[in-house]
């Protein structure tokens, strides 16, 4: 019994850490967006009735919130479907940033046209690049420097898009 004893104190203590655990801080950020602006972009008047449906289950706040996204900013937006998040992520980079909204072309052929082009068009998008890529490969080579990805009620969909090589 006395043995026992002995040899389960030298596995708890062999188990004991050497040093204390390193400490991770969060690196600093910037602050994003603040609730006001967050409100104006979520209740713009250019936003289509059909995606304000959709706000209870997307929760564009606590989205814009989440992701502190600040005017400037350049950005990707992976698989962004009809425009969605675009919008939000357009409309919290404004002007002077950059929103690659990615679709490959399966989605666009069979989804989104003629309707993503001609969104594409209005003022609120202008700050957006049309990317037609597939997964594989999703985004140019001007879109360096990017301040963030974002795939948005799209990561699931991407295994099996890319291009199959030729029998």
């Amino acid at each position: 019994m006395l043995r026992r004893a002995a040899l389960l104190l030298l596995a708890l203590t062999a188990c004991r850490p050497v040093a204390e655990p390193a400490v991770v801080s969060a690196p600093d950020v910037a602050p994003g967006l603040d609730e006001a602006a967050i409100r104006a972009i979520v209740e713009d008047p250019a936003r289509p009735a059909a995606e304000r449906e959709l706000d209870p289950g997307r929760k564009p706040e606590e989205l814009l919130r989440f992701l502190a996204l600040r005017p400037g900013m350049r950005l990707a937006d992976l698989g962004a479907g009809r425009g969605y998040t675009t919008f939000l992520l357009a409309r919290a980079v404004g002007a002077d940033g950059v929103v690659y909204a990615q679709n490959n072309k399966f989605v666009t052929d069979r989804f989104l046209e003629p309707a993503w082009t001609e969104r594409l068009k209005t003022p609120e998008l202008r700050n957006v690049v049309r990317v037609d890529r597939e997964f594989d490969d999703p985004l140019p080579p001007e879109a360096r420097d990017l301040d963030g990805v974002i795939n948005v009620l799209f990561y699931h969909d991407t295994f099996g898009w890319a291009p199959t090589a030729p029998a």
